[in-house]
């Protein structure tokens, strides 16, 4: 009974979100109502859809966990056996699904931004955004209930479920899609308050001061989300990547690397006006690359992991949707866009010249994964089938990279407007300490990690100096802020997500390098009792063992154990390692379950790949220096832009 209450609360939701985008944006109050009056109209239908939408999706979620098979959605993804967390995560864990939770954050986001009021200069703009916010809502709603309907019936009613795809039933698939739409949906609403200052011809510093609390929380619920699917991607699908350039990782990167351009010209506008019309065609880029990034997954456009299972009713749909934002929005941009007044200028050895320069390194980039992620399309439809792989993205992506790192680290010191005598005199002092803390950082780790013989070269060596650069200019901006207010605990918000976020992206750096170049690997035959150096690793398998599904204690799975112990160099055991093979019954499929040793200075990685056919056991086994960094790097990456929302947010309440 709750799945049709559901699907009715979703049918409703339609015609709000119709009415709501209708009343926001008619040029005058319609029937005689007053300003404030269709304010608060708007307000009030936002906030009832909000709640219709949850309604639906608590009834999805409610579906999955009591086991309502008469719902296809839950029968084709569901099963009495499963873990009540993939029961749970098996809600978004399709294609149905997943776009009833990017229509909820739709409709939350919207609600939140009513919830924020409608006083003062921005009055105006809150409503249109709420309007062109509404118009994205009621497509989506379309898309569902015409082509994606989570609540079809299946009659009669199935007993038992087909059960969830085994790679999803892990914790980090669990979180990976919600965040990643948190940071896609988040940008809808950075989109519509772009929109909205389009239909306005106005886009000052108040306008910067609203959208970028939107905007740094999207970036930041988006970093977590690619950095926990490069986590499960790393000890789920048993090869140890945690990236491959596969088309969806790309086409989530790409809204990651616009919008991280976009917060940094809303910076610009926010101190000097300047960049308006730039920042505001980001505005409008980001989000379009985040619906693409939706339709390439479900339209079959390009074939990855990551990809849903769909009908060409649903490409053909989202396409629309892309197709009419793109006409909208860039013929808006086009219109309005000359209308725009410059800002005040600025030197180029300055701040704002510091983040035009970040702005056109991140803009190229993306516009080189873009290239790279579709022309073998282009290629395929002129009958020259191309693979562009990561030769092509390593020879023409990181080339940006290495400039916009070397700015990220000088570009906090250096004032806004222009660079003065005496300002000057103190921004080389401070480059002369970053030069002395980037070569002990890069010395320190490159002694540290001496004992396990790493791989070793020019070009690793000159990357690793890079990512001491970055780590150097991190901690120094917040030594220097703790110095200017003569105590760390006063720094502000703002100065901690400066230094966190830049700091973390070069532990990062240092992870992704020594775990890309530096990684000592092997795949063997082993038979119980067989030894095998790796680096300055020794390996013995001891023996494999097998463990029955247990469905009363959530093991809906058979498991088979490769135990294998890490010697020492006098050859005793130090530990004992058990990388597994999962069978699940249900679905008739298998998965590798790596057991990953994690110290920190690197990670020692088993994969349990299958039974060779002369009885032997086929092991991969590595030594995979600084991925904890890798790791390390995102959560203060992550808690640099939380520490920045808050703070962003502080700013528009003082506003």
């Amino acid at each position: 009974m709750m799945s049709e209450w559901a699907h009715l609360a979703l049918v409703f939701a339609l015609p709000l979100a119709f009415m709501q985008a209708v009343i926001a944006l008619l040029p005058a109050a319609p029937m005689g109502w007053s300003d404030a009056f269709r304010q608060s109209v708007v307000r009030a239908v936002s906030l009832i859809t909000a709640a219709l939408v949850s309604l639906a999706f608590l009834g999805l979620v409610l579906a999955f966990v009591t086991g309502d098979f008469s719902v296809k959605t839950t029968f084709e993804h569901s099963h009495t056996a499963k873990p009540l967390l993939y029961k749970i995560s098996g809600t978004w864990g399709n294609h149905e699904g997943s776009i009833l939770l990017w229509v909820l954050i739709l409709a939350v986001f919207g609600g939140l931004l009513a919830l924020r009021g409608t006083e003062g200069q921005t009055r105006d703009l809150r409503v249109r955004a709420l309007g062109v916010q509404a118009l994205i809502t009621l497509a989506f709603l379309a898309f569902t209930l015409f082509t994606s309907n989570p609540f079809e019936r299946v009659l009669p009613a199935p007993l038992e479920g087909r059960g969830l795809n085994p790679l999803l039933q892990d914790i980090g698939l669990a979180l990976h899609p919600p965040l990643l739409y948190f940071g896609y949906v988040g940008f809808s609403i950075t989109f519509a308050l772009t929109v909205a200052a389009l239909l306005r011809g106005e886009a000052d510093h108040i306008w910067a001061r609203m959208v970028r609390p939107w905007a740094m929380l999207a970036w930041t619920t988006l970093t977590a989300g690619i950095a926990l699917g490069s986590w499960w991607a790393y000890y789920e699908l048993g090869w140890g990547g945690f990236w491959a350039w596969d088309p969806v990782e790309n086409l989530s990167f790409l809204p990651w690397l616009t919008g991280t351009a976009f917060i940094h010209s809303l910076m610009v506008v926010e101190k000097s006006g300047a960049l308006r019309v730039w920042t505001l065609f980001l505005g409008v880029v980001t989000f379009v690359l985040a619906i693409l990034g939706t339709f390439v997954v479900r339209s079959g456009l390009l074939t990855s992991v990551h990809a849903f299972a769909v009908d060409p009713a649903r490409g053909a749909f989202i396409l629309l949707i892309l197709g009419l934002s793109v006409i909208v929005a860039f013929g808006l941009f086009a219109w309005r866009a000359p209308q725009f007044k410059p800002g005040s200028g600025f030197a180029p050895v300055s701040r704002e010249g510091a983040l035009v320069l970040n702005n056109l390194f991140l803009s190229t980039g993306a516009g080189v994964v873009l290239l790279g992620t579709f022309f073998p399309l282009i290629t395929e439809a002129f009958g020259q089938p191309l693979t562009v792989g990561k030769p092509y993205f390593d020879a023409t992506f990181l080339p940006f990279m290495v400039p916009l790192l070397l700015l990220m680290a000088i570009g906090p010191f250096v004032p806004w407007q222009r660079l003065r005598g005496s300002t000057g005199d103190r921004v080389r002092g401070l480059i002369t300490l970053l030069v002395v803390a980037m070569a002990l950082a890069t010395i320190v780790i490159v002694m540290l990690l001496w004992q396990s013989k790493p791989r070793l070269s020019l070009t690793v060596g000159l990357a690793m100096i890079l990512a001491g650069w970055l780590l150097g200019g991190g901690l120094l901006t917040f030594v220097q802020r703790a110095r200017a207010v003569r105590s760390p605990f006063k720094v502000a918000l703002s100065g901690w997500a400066v230094s966190l976020a830049h700091a973390g992206l070069g532990i990062a750096v240092f992870g992704l390098i020594a775990g890309s170049a530096m990684v000592q690997e092997r795949t063997v035959n082993l038979k119980p009792g067989d030894s095998v150096d790796v680096g300055h690793l020794t390996f013995r398998l001891d023996g494999v063992r097998e463990t029955q599904a247990d469905p009363s204690i959530g093991r809906n799975y058979i498991s088979a154990f490769a135990d294998v112990a890490l010697l020492t160099g006098q050859g005793a055991t130090k530990a004992i390692l058990s990388p597994e093979r999962r069978f699940y019954p249900v679905r008739q499929d298998s998965t590798t379950e790596a057991d990953i040793r994690v110290t920190w200075l690197g990670d020692i990685f088993l994969a349990f790949n299958t039974q060779a056919p002369d009885g032997g056991f086929i092991l991969t086994l590595s030594w995979r220096p600084l991925i904890p960094w890798l790791y390390f790097g995102c959560i203060l990456m992550v808690l640099g832009g939380l520490l920045g929302s808050i703070a962003a947010w502080r700013r528009v309440g003082r506003a």
